[in-house]
């Protein structure tokens, strides 16, 4: 079965990371791609055609831009939505409609690395700002695991449905070129292809799955 994927991005056309992960992936046979803001702008979500479109879909992989540490709005009220009671039925521990899928992440950061993973705890974002860009607390507790942190709602999403979960394929330095650190095209193209290259390892769901 394909390969669901589900893109969040409110301005893909002129994002640098997310539309070269799209276009990395967008004409893999194997890959169905859904693009949320171009499809619902009014976010009126057709939420039974969703639901069916995951019946008819094997893994699926949620992409998006990391705002605020959450994820973009429409994807929220996608996973709200769509994955609810009507698809899994009153008891979605028991349910197996997705059971030996992949739940499979692709996030995009605008800021540099050194910001989740600070080399000192006392690492601050900007010269003339006192306070470190990070709560100390929060990296004593979770170190370089941050970033799957602040996505463990999601990991629990998968959970509760059946799914196995991979490991989050995230990406910094997404931002404008003319900002420091930012990661350049040929170093941009090559993570796209990374992201296919996962993809395609996905293990493949059978139509009896």
């Amino acid at each position: 079965m394909k390969t669901l994927v589900i893109i969040a991005h409110p301005d893909i056309e002129h994002s640098r990371g997310n539309r070269a992960l799209r276009d990395a992936i967008a004409h893999d046979p194997n890959v169905t791609v859904r693009e949320l803001y171009k499809l619902y702008p009014d976010f009126r979500i057709d939420a039974a055609l969703e639901q069916q479109l995951i019946r008819e879909h094997g893994n699926i992989v949620l992409q998006f831009p990391m705002y605020w540490y959450n994820c973009p709005p429409l994807l929220k009220k996608w996973l709200d939505d769509v994955i609810n009671d009507t698809l899994f039925g009153s008891a979605p521990e028991k349910s197996l409609v997705l059971k030996g899928r992949t739940l499979q992440l692709a996030v995009t950061i605008g800021r540099v690395s050194e910001r989740y993973f600070p080399p000192t705890r006392d690492y601050v974002w900007a010269d003339d700002v006192a306070r470190p860009y990070l709560k100390p607390e929060l990296l004593d507790r979770h170190g370089t695991d941050i970033v799957e942190v602040l996505l463990t709602p999601f990991e629990q999403t998968a959970h509760l449905a059946g799914m196995e979960y991979g490991h989050p394929f995230v990406t910094y330095n997404v931002g404008p070129l003319a900002r420091m650190g930012s990661i350049n095209d040929q170093d941009m193209l090559a993570r796209a292809q990374e992201y296919l290259q996962l993809l395609q390892r996905l293990d493949p769901v059978t139509q009896e799955a």
